[in-house]
């Protein structure tokens, strides 16, 4: 789980780093934020450290969550 939680930590300051070098706008839940799709085509390398955050992410909520639970909740995204 450290190992996980440390990818997700580098990922995120990497990522806030980028797009403040790049003046673009932070991932927000305010009405007037940019979509939900907010690192540009033109930007690989922003593409990949998000992806790089996600799966690590989705890993460590599926490793506290355990199996049975992971599985119920992939069950579910399934009905």
């Amino acid at each position: 789980m450290l190992e996980l939680s440390q990818t997700i930590s580098d990922r995120t300051a990497k990522i806030d780093q980028l797009l403040k070098s790049k003046k673009l706008p932070p991932p927000s839940f305010a009405a007037d934020a940019p979509s939900p799709d907010f690192i540009p085509n033109d930007e690989p390398e922003l593409r990949k450290l998000r992806d790089e955050l996600l799966v690590a992410s989705k890993q460590l909520h599926d490793l506290v969550i355990g199996p049975k639970s992971a599985w119920i909740d992939l069950l579910m995204l399934q009905v």
